[in-house]
């Protein structure tokens, strides 16, 4: 019978086996962890996301303009699309900028030396099991932070939606989201609801 251990050993050096030709390049690493550990852009865009809700929603809705538009024909879902729509991309301009200026200033303070070597000449990410350079790290970074945006804003768009209140419909969001905060600072990633932990803004 194989035993736990031994299947672990074999599934790990099965997942590391496309970097056994992988070169370290001994180089400056601040640039890099200090733009990974770059977390608080998280609570900018959701201010910028509840700020949008409140202008595309809720002072449309105060105005009694929405009740224009949805009086028309097929007016309703269209005019959620598109409010959806403004949502995420503004959220996603918001981040793309945040991003490039948090990069051009980690550069600038920082720096990033050779972009081309391996991610895993960065001690903190020696155990990545992609083989990925440190330029496209950096670029996986800012692809999973506008995806976390989007999310953030369809998520805000629903609630903005279905809750009519603006204090409701704002509280619900803060609640929701310090929710997952809760869980980021508290779970571990050895315990049995990690998940709540991994599939996190924060």
């Amino acid at each position: 019978n194989k035993s736990y251990v031994y299947t672990n050993a074999k599934k790990t050096c099965e997942d590391y086996k496309g970097l056994s030709a992988i070169e370290i390049v001994n180089d400056n690493c601040y640039g890099i962890v200090e733009f990974a550990k770059f977390d608080f852009g998280i609570y900018f865009v959701i201010g910028c996301v509840g700020i949008l809700a409140y202008f595309v929603f809720f002072e449309e809705r105060k105005s009694g303009m929405l009740l224009l538009v949805k009086g028309t024909r097929n007016g309703h879902t269209p005019l959620i699309r598109i409010k959806m729509l403004v949502m995420v991309a503004g959220s996603v301009l918001f981040t793309f900028l945040q991003e490039i200026t948090h990069i051009c200033m980690t550069k600038y303070y920082y720096g990033f030396g050779d972009m081309s070597r391996s991610i895993q000449s960065v001690p903190e990410f020696r155990n990545c099991p992609m083989a990925i350079s440190v330029g496209e790290g950096i670029l996986l970074l800012v692809m999973v932070r506008v995806w976390i945006a989007i999310v953030i804003s369809i998520l805000a768009s629903m609630v903005s939606v279905v809750v009519r209140n603006e204090f409701v419909a704002m509280l619900t969001i803060v609640v929701c989201f310090g929710v997952e905060l809760v869980f980021a600072q508290s779970l571990l990633l050895t315990e049995g609801l990690n998940f709540l932990k991994c599939i996190n803004p924060f």
